[in-house]
């Protein structure tokens, strides 16, 4: 999973969603615009997280954020209860 560029900041986000709550587009892979960056930050719980062309699945919990790079399809399985928000940047 790549780092964000430091010069990038959040322009938006989305309201915290759970397990429940989640919208059925998150959970199959779907992509960021161009230039658009994205961070989801776990607030309570855990969740996996799954870039197209990697074999990894990355476990993203509080202080373990999944980064979404620009262009790059993407989906989570929310598989237990987790509280979480996806934060927009450019």
């Amino acid at each position: 999973m790549k780092q964000l560029p430091s010069s990038v900041k959040v322009y938006s986000q989305t309201p915290e969603m759970t397990e429940a709550s989640v919208p059925p587009s998150l959970l199959s892979s779907h992509t960021t615009k161009a230039g658009t960056w994205g961070r989801i930050v776990v607030i309570e719980g855990r969740l996996n997280y799954f870039i197209d062309g990697d074999d990894a699945v990355y476990e993203l919990s509080p202080g373990i954020p999944g980064i979404v790079e620009p262009e790059i399809g993407h989906r989570i399985d929310p598989h237990s209860p987790v509280t979480f928000m996806v934060e927009f940047l450019r």
